[in-house]
């Protein structure tokens, strides 16, 4: 779609994109999930210098580019932490990560999630320093692909708005926002309703929550509202609380429970949860953290365990996908809202 907009003007939103698509990929103009443009036009900002790239080099690099910002975002809290210090546990932690099952679907897909993992790690690490417009700024980048993020998101503002002193990191956040905008205008005049109206063509799916009971939406509104309430009561703690912790992991795992995507790639960003919550009770009392770093681990394994099984037998094949995505999207966010309660509702205290 970007190298018809470059070459020919033509819209990145266009359905006659997805049709060429699966042309070329599948043989025939339609398929179940369509290769459409789904995403804020912001996007151009990566993909204009991938589109003036022969296809097979433009894949390389961009599958490259995706596991380094997994990477260095999970370090950067790494860093605003001090914490894991040992290079042994860093390396344990980082190969539970990359070689997890959504971060192998995430590289295979090519898909833009890692992105927001990368903005959202510099902004905590700026934060840490206590440089809040370069953190604004930093933030701008979960909007890029903002459905796993958009609780986050809400936190994050509300938390800066009020305190007057934070309130650079609204400027920042704001100035980029607009300038982002304003490039993709230049690049896609109109993108805004264009990128609105594509989402009615994306494949329908469901939510984590809907998977079990949700009628009219009730259940998915009542964890919402009760996240706000929970967010909002903690908007005055300082960063470095185990209360600020468990709000900002609970905005990640909640998102992922209540917004319908496809497949199990956005839970790439919930490894910075579990590092906040680790940290956190590693400060307060031995037992609890090796209870939930046990927990955490037999999550990842279980992931691997289901994929495997599945594979392993014809007539379970297809089924592999659906289990881990039970584990990967349903079991552990639950278990990473369960481990932050206690550090959001101020029931952990630093030793």
């Amino acid at each position: 779609a970007t190298v018809e907009l470059l070459s020919d003007g033509r819209n990145i939103y266009d359905p006659l994109n997805a049709e060429q698509v699966n042309m070329i990929v599948y043989g025939v103009p339609e398929i179940e999930l369509q290769p459409g443009f789904y995403y804020p036009a912001t996007l151009l900002l990566f993909l204009v210098p991938l589109a003036q790239m022969p296809y097979q080099s433009a894949h390389l690099v961009w599958t490259v580019l995706g596991q380094a910002f997994y990477v260095l975002g999970i370090y950067a809290v790494i860093r605003a932490l001090r914490w894991p210090q040992r290079a042994g546990a860093i390396t344990l932690f980082m190969g539970l990560c990359l070689l997890s099952v959504p971060s192998l679907q995430h590289a295979i897909w090519g898909q833009f999630n890692t992105i927001g993992v990368l903005c959202l790690g510099l902004s905590y690490l700026a934060l840490s320093k206590q440089r809040y417009g370069l953190a604004g700024v930093l933030l701008t980048g979960l909007t890029i692909k903002p459905h796993p993020y958009v609780l986050t998101i809400v936190f994050l503002l509300g938390w800066a708005f009020f305190q007057a002193w934070r309130w650079r990191f609204l400027l920042g956040f704001a100035l980029a926002g607009i300038g982002q905008w304003l490039l993709a205008e230049l690049w896609q005049p109109g993108w805004v309703w264009a990128f609105l109206d594509s989402l009615g063509g994306y494949l329908p799916s469901r939510s984590v929550i809907d998977w079990f009971w949700n009628p009219y939406q009730g259940v998915t509104a009542v964890i919402v509202l009760a996240s706000l309430v929970l967010l909002a009561k903690n908007r005055h703690e300082p960063l470095e609380s185990p209360a600020f912790a468990g709000s900002l992991s609970i905005s990640l795992a909640v998102s992922a429970l209540v917004v319908p995507l496809v497949g199990m790639m956005h839970t790439v960003v919930l490894p910075i949860a579990i590092l906040l919550i680790l940290f956190h009770y590693s400060r307060s009392a031995a037992k609890p953290f090796q209870y939930a770093a046990i927990s955490f681990v037999i999550i990842y394994l279980l992931g691997w365990f289901v994929f495997l099984f599945g594979l392993s037998r014809a007539d379970l094949y297809e089924q592999h996908i659906q289990w881990s995505e039970g584990v990967y999207k349903a079991v552990l966010p639950l278990l990473v809202i369960t481990w932050s309660l206690p550090l959001a509702l101020g029931k952990i205290k630093h030793a």
